[in-house]
């Protein structure tokens, strides 16, 4: 389904929009990680629901990092030798 909707939206609107969004980004992470998870060793999985436990009382939040490779980094920093 797509929406066609005023511009002007509150500030509730596009809270509400932005949960939608998030919540589909999670399932979709849930699934890959429930098909990581088959063929997953006795150890592995209680690793998982440990730390899984630790994201739903509030302990642990995950933020994933995606590495751009050296020659993108010594672009965007300059030359990460050059201070020495």
């Amino acid at each position: 389904m797509r929406l066609v909707i005023d511009p002007l939206l509150s500030p509730e609107d596009v809270d509400l929009i932005k949960r939608g969004y998030e919540q589909r980004l999670d399932e979709a992470l849930v699934e890959r990680l429930k098909e990581t998870l088959l063929n997953a060793d006795e150890t592995t999985l209680r690793r998982i629901e440990a730390i899984a436990w630790l994201i739903g009382t509030g302990k642990l939040d995950v933020k994933v990092a995606i590495r751009l490779g050296e020659e993108h980094i010594r672009q965007s920093r300059g030359n990460p030798r050059s201070s020495l």
